[in-house]
């Protein structure tokens, strides 16, 4: 069994998922100043993904709530705090 998990199909998911996740919570990148380092583990996890083989670890795919999925790419995530 494989200790990382493809939470989206493709790169479209991956920005749907975000948009609707990292861009409305409290914990996400800061748009004014993208040099600071991002406070999420879940949301460096997905970019380092996006940016290589499009895993990510149980343990984040876990908290993000992946597993919850069903038949759909956008999700609350797991760790969510709105602005």
């Amino acid at each position: 069994m494989s200790d990382e998990v493809r939470p989206f199909y493709c790169g479209t998911q991956y920005g749907d998922w975000t948009d609707a996740n990292c861009r409305r919570c409290v914990k996400g990148t800061d748009r004014e100043n993208l040099s600071a380092r991002c406070p999420c583990d879940i949301e460096e996890a997905l970019l380092d993904a996006y940016c290589s083989n499009g895993k990510v670890s149980l343990p984040i795919a876990e908290r993000m709530r992946a597993e919850q999925r069903k038949h759909s790419y956008i999700w609350q995530c797991g760790e969510f705090q709105a602005e």
